[in-house]
């Protein structure tokens, strides 16, 4: 891969990315917003984990130089990706060595969603405002969203950002073109390496920017934004922070739900039909309502479109891995003090673990729903 022909200008900063092993297409990678540099390190980091995904077995970055720290930094998260997902060697990187000044303020991803909001929320409470790590800019990001879902998230973001007394920032991109909206890639191996490459493009601004955390630190497994990736994306002028380890789902809903202006725009949606909206049906918007019951707070939020749950409206839920078990879990005790042992009930009927004839009657599926498909097929023709 060869990433040539960076520049900014109209508040567009721009580079050329030309495959060699991929056989992809050359591409324009742009990111737009207000006073950015066409910094060749945050084109590094956008590039790197998608060109090793594809097999290139380089990266030269021609015209530009990158920061000495960063390609130390990449040669250690390489090594935590590769012991997690074995994968092969990385790109090597081709290119001279540049060094830029930090900016001052420090910033902060704000999605909208409980993560990123209990990080600002917390960041305001406990860091005075003369503080070096006081937030001063919430970043908001937008991809290959609608353009209805965009400008609802950003009229959302501007008055949480106000609210908060903070900047906020706005950055479209097409940058997930990268790695072909690749989904499981960007969740398990990239998102946070995506972020972090966005944050570099206002360096000139910030000298920090927070990543907020999925998990807590007892729940912590491998994931594509990560305690142990994260700050290897930093350089020596911008630094990455993966935030807020220490407080689990529960305990940033209660921060969140604290918070009237964040309660009543919250957007945890995880459904693909959502337009910026809760849909109230989706596991995320399912396990954030829950967490609202338990905490007496569902009932006074506008943000969701059911003020209460029964224990039907749990049929369909599915938990899928360990951490939303641990989420589920946190709530059980809660929902009962709140006199809630009816969805408490559900939940604990769903975290048990499965019987020997349930596994029997899920092997038989997946081993028989082949062969039941071919037959239902014949008899239809």
């Amino acid at each position: 891969m060869i990433v040539s022909g960076f520049k900014a200008e109209e508040d567009i900063a721009r580079a050329e990315v030309r495959w060699e092993e991929a056989g992809r297409d050359t591409q324009e990678i742009s990111v737009q917003g207000y006073d950015l540099y066409a910094d060749p390190n945050a084109f590094l980091i956008l590039c790197f984990l998608p060109a090793w995904h594809a097999g290139e077995r380089r990266i030269v970055i021609e015209g530009g130089g990158i920061c000495p720290v960063l390609r130390a930094n990449l040669a250690a998260a390489s090594q935590t990706l590769t012991r997690w997902h074995r994968l092969a060697d990385p790109p090597r990187i081709e290119a001279s060595t540049e060094t830029r000044l930090p900016g001052e303020g420090v910033g902060l991803f704000l999605s909208g969603g409980i993560d990123s909001l209990a990080s600002l929320r917390s960041n305001l409470q406990g860091i005075p405002r003369s503080h070096p790590e006081a937030v001063s800019a919430a970043i908001l990001v937008g991809g290959n969203t609608s353009e209805r879902k965009f400008m609802r998230l950003r009229e959302v973001h501007e008055i949480l950002a106000h609210e908060a007394g903070v900047q906020a920032v706005v950055l479209r991109t097409n940058a997930q073109s990268l790695h072909n909206n690749n989904m499981s890639f960007y969740i398990n191996i990239y998102h946070g390496a995506f972020l972090a490459g966005l944050a570099h493009f206002v360096g000139g601004r910030l000298r920090k920017v927070k990543i907020s955390a999925t998990f807590d630190a007892a729940n912590l497994e491998p994931w594509g934004s990560h305690p142990l990736l994260d700050p290897f994306y930093s350089s020596a002028h911008m630094a990455i922070e993966h935030h807020g380890l220490e407080m689990s789902r529960l305990a940033k809903t209660a921060i969140v739900a604290d918070w009237p202006v964040a309660l009543d725009h919250v957007k945890v949606c995880g459904s693909l039909e959502s337009v910026g909206e809760n849909c109230g049906r989706c596991e995320k918007c399912l396990r954030t309502m829950l967490a609202l019951i338990a905490l007496g707070k569902l009932n006074t939020t506008a943000a969701f479109p059911q003020r209460d749950l029964r224990a039907e409206d749990l049929t369909n839920l599915k938990i899928d891995n360990a951490y939303q078990a641990s989420c589920y879990r946190d709530l059980l005790l809660p929902l009962r003090d709140r006199g809630r042992s009816d969805l408490a009930a559900v939940l604990e009927r769903k975290l048990a673990p499965p019987t020997r004839l349930s596994r029997l009657v899920r092997k038989a599926r997946t081993t028989l729903g082949p062969a039941n498909r071919l037959f239902k097929a014949a008899i239809r023709r």
